[in-house]
C-alpha cells in the first residue's frame, strides 16, 4: 500500500470517528412530542385548607369498589385515609362545644363524591362552583432548543379558607383553656373569621419522579440513603417555580411565558429594573441567593398575602429539564393555606404538612394525552423514598428503605431502580433481614410494608398502579 493510500485511509477513519460524534449534544435533548403542549395554562386552583392538603398524601390506594359510608352517628372508616380529617358532630357537642358553628371538617364536604373516587386524581379534578380545581396533575412537552417552555396557573387569595381551625375558647364564648376544633367558613361570625383570615399561602409543585442524586453527595456518611442505590436520571424532570401578583406578570397564558420584572426610568434617565417575583427560596448558602429544588424534587415557596385578600396571583412553572425516556414532563401542583411545612404550637391552623416527595404523590404519569395513568408502582416507590429521607440506621447492618424497596422488586422491570449500576451484593443483607421459615424475603417485606410493595402490571392494563399483596 502506498503512502498516499495509507494517508487516505487514515483520513477516512478520522472522518468516520468525527462523524460519529455529536458535538451539539442533541442526543441529550428530548425531542418535541406533538401530543403535549410546550406552554400550558392550568387554569385557576383553589386555595386548600391544611386538612384538605393533607388528604392527598393520605389517599392510599383503596381496594376495588371500597366505598365511603356515612351513618347517623357519624362516619364509618371505609376509606381509612379520609377519617383523620373528619370530626364527628356528636363528639364536638359532647365536649361541651355549644357555640353555633358547624363541627364537620372539610372531609364531610366530599362524602357524596367519595364512592365514585378511584384515586386521588379524581379528588384533584373536583371543581368548586367557580370552576377551580382542588389541585392539578398533568404533562408538559419539551421546548425547542433555545426556547422557553412551561406553564402557568392562578389563584385568588380568599378572606377565609373553609377548614377546621384550633381556636381560643374565649373567642367562641365558651369556657376552657384548651384550643377548640371549630369549622369556620363564610357563614361564621366576623370575629371568628378575622381570627383565621388568610395571610400566608404555600405553593408547591412536584416534577417526576423523585430526587435521588447519589453522585453529588460528598461523603456517604452524611446521607446514607442517597448512596444506597443508583438513580435513573433519564426519567426525572425539573420545573422552576416563580410567582407574584397577576398584574405584574408579563406573559400571555398558554401562548408565551413571561416574568415578573418591571422597569422604570429614574431622574437621571437610567432604566431601573424592579423584581416582582415573590416566590423565593434561599439555597444552602443563604444570604439571599435564590434556589430551586432540582430535578425530580418538590419545589415550593411561601407567599405573604396579608391584606391582599381578593387579589389574583399567577404562578410560573419554568421548564428546566424534561425526562429523556419519553419526552413528557409530568408534574403535580397545589396551593394551600398557611406556611409551608410546620406551624407554630399556638397556630390556629393545626395541621403540619411535610414538604417532601409525598405531599403530591403519583406525579409520574405515562405519556397520554387524556386521562391519568400513573407509572407502574410509582406511589410505592415514593413511599419508600419518603421513608428514606428520614432514615437513621438503628443497627449496623440495617438498610435504607429505598434500598429495601429496590431489592424487593428486583427483576420486575419497573425502570425505577437502576439495577445496572448497583453493587453486586446490594441485596444480600435484604435477603438476610427478611427471609424466614414462614416465607421468602419479598413476601415478608410486603407483609411488613404493604404501602411500599407493588405487583407488576404490564403497561396498558388499567388495574391498580400498586396493589398490596
Amino acid at each position: 500500500m502506498s503512502w498516499n493510500n495509507g494517508r487516505l485511509g487514515l483520513l477516512l477513519s478520522v472522518a468516520a470517528v468525527l462523524g460519529a460524534c455529536d458535538r451539539k449534544g442533541s442526543d441529550m435533548l428530548p425531542q418535541p412530542v406533538e401530543e403535549f403542549p410546550v406552554i400550558l395554562e392550568l387554569g385557576e386552583l383553589r386555595v386548600l385548607g391544611r386538612n384538605e392538603a393533607h388528604m392527598l398524601p393520605e389517599f392510599a390506594v383503596p381496594e376495588s369498589h371500597q366505598a365511603y359510608q356515612a351513618s347517623e352517628s357519624g362516619y364509618v372508616d371505609g376509606f381509612r385515609q379520609w377519617s383523620s380529617v373528619l370530626i364527628d358532630p356528636a363528639e364536638f357537642t359532647a365536649a361541651g362545644n355549644t357555640a353555633p358553628f358547624t363541627a364537620n371538617a372539610v372531609g364531610s364536604r366530599y362524602t357524596d363524591d367519595l364512592i365514585d373516587f378511584d384515586s386521588h386524581y379524581d379528588w384533584c379534578e373536583l371543581m368548586d362552583d367557580e370552576g377551580r380545581r382542588n389541585c392539578y396533575f398533568g404533562q408538559i412537552g419539551p421546548p425547542e432548543a433555545g426556547k422557553r417552555g412551561g406553564g402557568t396557573f392562578t389563584f385568588t387569595v380568599p378572606d377565609v379558607v373553609p377548614d377546621t381551625y384550633q381556636l381560643d375558647p374565649a373567642l367562641l364564648g365558651i369556657e376552657g383553656s384548651d384550643l377548640v376544633s371549630v369549622y369556620v367558613d363564610e357563614s361564621s361570625p366576623q370575629a371568628v373569621k378575622d381570627a383565621v383570615r388568610v395571610d400566608t399561602v404555600c405553593v408547591a409543585i412536584d416534577s417526576e419522579t423523585i430526587f435521588w442524586n447519589h453522585w453529588l453527595s460528598p461523603d456517604p456518611a452524611e446521607r446514607l440513603w442517597l448512596l444506597s442505590y443508583p438513580d435513573q436520571q433519564q426519567d426525572d424532570g425539573d420545573l422552576d417555580l416563580f410567582g407574584g401578583m397577576t398584574s405584574y406578570y408579563t406573559g400571555s397564558p398558554g401562548l408565551e411565558l413571561g416574568n415578573f420584572r418591571g422597569f422604570y426610568t429614574d431622574d437621571l434617565g437610567r432604566q431601573i429594573e424592579i423584581e416582582f417575583n415573590e416566590c423565593f427560596r434561599e439555597g444552602l448558602a443563604g444570604d439571599g441567593f435564590e434556589a430551586h429544588a432540582g430535578r425530580g424534587a418538590l419545589d415550593y415557596c411561601e407567599l405573604d398575602v396579608e391584606g391582599r385578600n381578593g387579589i389574583e396571583f399567577t404562578m410560573l412553572l419554568d421548564t428546566f429539564s424534561v425526562p429523556l425516556d419519553d419526552g413528557a414532563l409530568s408534574f403535580g401542583a397545589m396551593v394551600f393555606n398557611g406556611p409551608c411545612g410546620q406551624t407554630t404550637e399556638d397556630s390556629n391552623l393545626g395541621r403540619e404538612l411535610g414538604m417532601s416527595e409525598c405531599l403530591l404523590p403519583g406525579e409520574s404519569l405515562t405519556p397520554e394525552k387524556n386521562g391519568y395513568t400513573p407509572r407502574t408502582c410509582v406511589e410505592a416507590f415514593e413511599e419508600a423514598a419518603c421513608a428514606s429521607t428520614s432514615f437513621l440506621p438503628q443497627e449496623p447492618d440495617s438498610l435504607p428503605p429505598m434500598q429495601e424497596f429496590c431489592c424487593a422488586h428486583e427483576g420486575f422491570g419497573l425502570d425505577l431502580c437502576n439495577e445496572v449500576e448497583r453493587p453486586d451484593d446490594a441485596c444480600r443483607q435484604f435477603q438476610t433481614s427478611y427471609a424466614s421459615e414462614n416465607g421468602d424475603a419479598r413476601s415478608n417485606y410486603c407483609a411488613t410494608f404493604p404501602e411500599r410493595c407493588c405487583e407488576y402490571y404490564e403497561e396498558g392494563i388499567g388495574d391498580r398502579f400498586y396493589q398490596a399483596p
